[in-house]
C-alpha cells in the first residue's frame, strides 16, 4: 500500500506530463499478458521517439492530476483498469499505432481520450 506522501508524488508526476500532454488516451488491458504489454510499449518507443508513452494510472490518482489540466474529462472514462497512451506530439499517430495494436489485440479497447487540450 502507497503512503499518502507516496500517492501525492505519483499525482504530481502524473500531473506534469497531463500538462505536457497534446493528446492522452484512456484504454482498457484487461486480459492483456505482460508480453502484449512489453510489445505495446516497444511499438510506441520504436514510432515515437520518446514523444509517446504508455501508463498504467490508479483511477483516483488519475482523477486528481488531471485537475487543472484541462483533461479534467478524463475523469469519466475512469472505470476499471485504466492505462495510458499520452502523446507529448503528433496525437494522430499515438491513435494510429493504438487502434493497429487493438486489431491485433483484442482485449486493449479504447475507452476515448482527449485531444490538444493544452
Amino acid at each position: 500500500m502507497l503512503t499518502r506522501e507516496q500517492k501525492q508524488q505519483q499525482i504530481d508526476l502524473l500531473h506534469e506530463k497531463l500538462e505536457r500532454a497534446n493528446a492522452v488516451l484512456a484504454i482498457d488491458y484487461r486480459g492483456l499478458t505482460v508480453q502484449q504489454t512489453d510489445d505495446l510499449r516497444g511499438k510506441l518507443r520504436a514510432s515515437g521517439a520518446g514523444s509517446f508513452e504508455y501508463r498504467v494510472a490508479k483511477n483516483t490518482l488519475l482523477k486528481r492530476a488531471a485537475e487543472g489540466t484541462g483533461l479534467e474529462a478524463l475523469a469519466g472514462l475512469c472505470s476499471g483498469p485504466t492505462a495510458l497512451g499520452i502523446a507529448y506530439d503528433e496525437p494522430g499517430a499515438l491513435a494510429k499505432i493504438l487502434v493497429e495494436f487493438a486489431k491485433q489485440n483484442e482485449k486493449l479497447t479504447l475507452r476515448g481520450g482527449v485531444v490538444e487540450a493544452s
